[in-house]
């Protein structure tokens, strides 16, 4: 009787191995699937990639030449001579890229001005200032509580570029002296900047297979535009800024631009302003003592000390 109980023992012991040598394997099996089946994918992917089917077009925005952070704020300073004309037409110096590794196709691109201001200009004298070709179209949209200027490009090719270069007018009965008051240690003091305030002017550009991105700019002007003579006005302005209120704009951009005389139907003249229009970077260093000024092409120009 004994010796049944042991054999009867001894039988279990053995299909226990049994089962745990097959779940084993079983396991081992899955963890061979798992890997073959990933080598799989991986090779697929490579498979895709070589072929292109992972490019994409991605879209760059450049002010002068300096690439604009999405969604950002930017301050823009145009040396103007006001006496010039009662309105003047310049442009904002604006190049789109495309960085991407496939072609972009449906690019849009809007200016948003105030229509408050009536300073966008109308298609029919816009073709005037500058002739688009025809893989171009501008369109002016007047809709409260803007005036919206659409361009559209049929497609924008890897490493392809488009200068926009948006004109707009320069009225002198809109412009808004800045007047800041200050409060110094002993008492407030009223200083009268050479500074006008034109508008905001809001960008925003899109593709067919891109989001939107939306740039700000705030325009303001300095009625000189000799590089020196306008440099001395925006440094006593900003050294305001920091003294009295220990605010401004680390980075900023500066346009003295090209400007023509503007008459309506049909415009006056009809020259090519970007090519003459000079752009720069302007950006403080850290502690704000001295400001560092950039071509657009990001070589170093002048340093000024505040």
């Amino acid at each position: 009787m004994k010796k049944n109980k042991k054999k009867k023992k001894e039988k279990y012991s053995k299909i226990d191995i049994f089962n745990l040598c097959l779940g084993i394997v079983n396991f081992l099996g899955l963890i061979v699937s798992v890997i073959i089946a990933f080598l799989a994918i991986k090779s697929n992917e490579e498979i895709a990639e070589k072929s292109g089917a992972f490019d994409k077009g991605k879209l760059e925005m450049l002010f002068g030449g300096n690439t604009l952070e999405e969604n950002s704020i930017n301050s823009v300073y145009f040396g103007i001579n006001l006496d010039q004309s009662e309105i003047i037409s310049t442009s904002l110096p604006i190049k789109l890229n495309n960085i991407g590794q496939k072609s972009l196709e449906n690019v849009n691109a809007i200016f948003k001005y105030s229509s408050f201001y009536e300073i966008a200009i109308k298609d029919y004298d816009y073709n005037h200032l500058k002739p688009f070709s025809d893989s171009v179209v501008r369109k002016y949209i007047k809709k409260n509580p803007y005036e919206n200027i659409a361009y559209s490009f049929i497609s924008l090719n890897p490493n392809q570029s488009i200068n926009i270069d948006e004109f707009f007018l320069y009225k002198k009965d809109v412009f808004r002296p800045i007047k800041s008051t200050y409060l110094s240690k002993t008492q407030d003091k009223t200083y009268e900047l050479d500074l006008y305030n034109l508008c905001k002017i809001n960008f925003e550009i899109s593709s067919k297979d891109t989001k939107t991105c939306r740039y700000d700019f705030l325009i303001f002007t300095i009625e000189e535009n000799n590089f020196n003579n306008f440099f001395d006005k925006l440094i006593n302005i900003k050294r305001n800024e920091i003294s009295f209120i220990s605010k401004t704009d680390k980075k900023f951009y500066v346009v003295l631009p090209k400007v023509g005389s503007y008459n309506s139907y049909p415009v006056s003249k009809t020259e090519t302003y970007s090519d003459e229009t000079t752009t720069f970077t302007c950006e403080f260093d850290d502690d704000y003592k001295n400001l560092n000024v950039y071509n657009s092409e990001g070589t170093f120009k002048k340093m000024f000390k505040l």
